[in-house]
């Protein structure tokens, strides 16, 4: 385990769960980007999630049906709906190209 606690540790893949007994943090967040365990057909994944929830000292969810399940969860939790995006105008226009170093 970490000595100097980190400010936050954000966890967004179920996977990691358990980072979170390594690393001292004074705030955890479980960033869900997706409804894994049914992705992965792996009901493994739910529990982790499970866990995590219950860790978390906060939820986000990229979509609402993520949220919905975070939430069926960790009902005594509120959910943070923090949709991904980009800037497709940043994208979409002409660029100089990119000189050689």
């Amino acid at each position: 385990q970490t000595t100097e606690p980190v400010d936050l540790l954000l966890i967004d893949d179920p996977r990691f769960v358990g980072v979170e007994r390594w690393i001292a943090a004074r705030r955890v967040v479980y960033r869900a980007t997706d409804l894994y365990a049914s992705m992965r057909n792996d009901p493994h994944l739910a529990r982790a999630e499970g866990f995590l929830c219950r860790r978390a000292h906060a939820l986000i969810a990229t979509s609402e049906p993520v949220a919905n399940h975070l939430q069926s969860l960790c009902p005594d939790k509120p959910v943070l709906i923090m949709e991904n995006g980009v800037d497709t105008d940043h994208f979409t226009r002409p660029q100089a190209p990119h000189p050689k170093l």
